[in-house]
This record gives structure tokens, sequence and C-alpha cells, in this order.
């Protein structure tokens, strides 16, 4: 058995990093000043957050906000009283587009739910517990989102107004708690929002721009946990022992000890301790099959969760 060491490691910072803390927002004046800024037009990206609010005041850009990079200069993710996700952004141009889901009051009354915002180049997607549940077509007519030459860092629980970090905010504030932050680069699809809106990420996920697990249960700061070190400064907001319902993976999977066969002799891989496994190299699980040459075969195996590991083994043919 070859296990990827790597994977391994990966694998036990990941299960130790997680637990039941996160920020409570009063709505007053409680907010985190993120390391994080955009100075030029963004083609694409995804946001997402776990919340929890009971506002329900009326009227627009009342509980501003989850995550904001100022609605006027580059974009904004909101909810309001009504439980509409709201979704603004600005043009190269300067052209706004606000734009909300359905009204839902569910999501103000004092449960976790998962939100994200998606923009692919063309259109502005809103996802709700995994789900699309909005979509804006051609919402800005196929130009980036930000204006060129200016800089803005971002805020949860407050609108930007920053052109440096933690500068000048709008002061209208999010009333409720935030957990499981992220910021990636891409416009993940439909099914990678599903895969994982319910499970904690390792950090070293490709295209992630920023992760904030919320773990750290004391102190001032948030750690980012990808390789970018954009860690978030909290003002205000107060650690509290509750958290979104988000899986922490323990999966190790095991595809057995080498190999070893005459030329022409048969083999059958199978691999333990997931629910589903999927090998590369034309293998298939738990079928007899017979390998041409020396090969090194790779399974992936997925439990119940969705979580994944994954192990080596090596067929030597002779």
């Amino acid at each position: 058995m070859k296990k990827l060491i790597i994977l391994l490691s990966i694998l036990l910072i990941y299960t130790s990093l997680k637990s039941q803390t996160t920020l409570s927002f009063d709505g007053a004046n409680d907010y985190v000043a993120i390391n994080k800024s955009y100075s030029s037009p963004i083609s694409a990206f995804t946001a997402e957050v776990w919340f929890k609010t009971s506002y329900n005041a009326t009227g627009n850009f009342g509980n501003w906000a989850f995550i904001d990079f100022d609605r006027s200069e580059y974009w904004n993710f909101s909810i309001e009283g009504d439980g509409r996700i709201g979704f603004h952004s600005t043009t190269v141009g300067g052209v706004i587009d606000d734009f909300w889901s359905a009204t839902n009051g569910s999501l103000v009354n004092g449960t976790w739910h998962h939100a994200a915002i998606v923009y692919d180049g063309s259109d502005k997607i809103i996802y709700l517990d995994g789900v699309e549940v909005a979509k804006s077509v051609n919402a800005h007519s196929g130009e980036s989102i930000g204006k060129s030459g200016v800089t803005r860092y971002g805020f949860l629980g407050d609108g930007s107004e920053s052109n440096f970090f933690n500068s000048t905010r709008n002061g209208i504030y999010y009333d409720g708690m935030i957990s499981e932050t992220r910021i990636w680069s891409i416009a993940r699809t439909a099914n990678e929002i599903l895969a994982s809106y319910n499970t904690a990420l390792t950090g070293t996920e490709a295209n992630l721009d920023l992760y904030y697990n919320f773990s750290e249960g004391s102190g001032s700061t948030l750690n980012d946990l990808s390789s970018n070190g954009v860690d978030g400064t909290i003002v205000g907001a107060t650690w509290v022992n509750d958290n979104a319902p988000v899986i922490t993976c323990s999966l190790s999977v095991d595809a057995g000890a080498d190999q070893s066969v005459c030329d022409g002799g048969s083999v059958t891989l199978s691999g333990s301790g997931a629910s589903t496994y999927s090998w590369d190299n034309g293998a298939v699980n738990g079928v007899v099959f017979v390998p041409t040459s020396t090969t090194t075969y790779t399974v992936t195996g997925t439990d119940g969760n969705g979580c994944t590991d994954t192990d080596q083994i090596t067929v030597t043919v002779n």
C-alpha cells in the first residue's frame, strides 16, 4: 500500500481545525475587517457563507452584510429582513445591478442556512442550502464586476468604503451569526457547490481565495486557512458556542497491499473505508481484470457525507 503522505497530513490538520464556535454580530457596531482587496475588475468569482439571523425589519439594504467589497465599486452579499438573499454589484462602467432572491421567511427565523453567490462572467446566480434559487441572466451585459483603478478592502458584517485595510465603512451592520466563509476566484458549478456546501474544506482547494472556518473560539483574529494569508480582524463581534451543521471529514481509504502477478494473470482491486470507490486506469472496484503492465492505481473513496480520500496500490506484472 502506498498511502499518499501529503493527503494524510492534510486529513489530520483538517480533522483538528473544526470546532463548534462562531461569531455573533449585534447589528450595532460589530464587524470583521478582511485583509483582502480588489483593485481591478473581476471576471468571475464565488462567495459562500453559513448564517443564522432573526433580523426581520422591512426594506432594502437593512442587514448589511455577510460580505461586502462595496456595492457601488465591486460587490455585496447580504440578506434582507424578509429573507431575500442579495447579490449587488457594479460594472467596469459604474452601472449598479441590485439582485435578490425571492422572499423567504424561513431564512430569518434563527436557524442555520448556507448561501452562495456566483458570477460566471455573464450570469449572477444565488444558491440556498446547495440549490440554485435565483439567476439574473447576462446581468452586466458581459462586463466584469468592479471599477478599474479603484481599491476596496472587504468586511464581514458591515459595508465597505475602504481603500486600505480596516478603514472607512458605511455603518449599516449585520445582526446575526456568520460561519464558514469562503471566497473563490472562479465561478463554481452547481454540482461543486452542492457537493461541498455542508462539508468543511482543507484550505488547499484550487482557486480558493479566502477561507474562514471560525474554529478559533477566542481572540480577535479570524485565520485564513487558504494559502493567501488574508486574515480577518474582529471588531466587537463575540465568540459563541454555536455553529453551522458543517461536516468535518475523517475518512481514511485503504487500497490494500501492493500485488504481483505473472504476465496474463488476473487481479481484483477492492478499496475499503468508504461507501463507494472510483479507480483510475480503467479498474473497477471488486471486478477481476488482467493487467498488461506494471501500473500504479489510485482509488478515490466517498462516504455517505460526501467526504473523500485517496489511496494507491501498485500491481507489478512479472
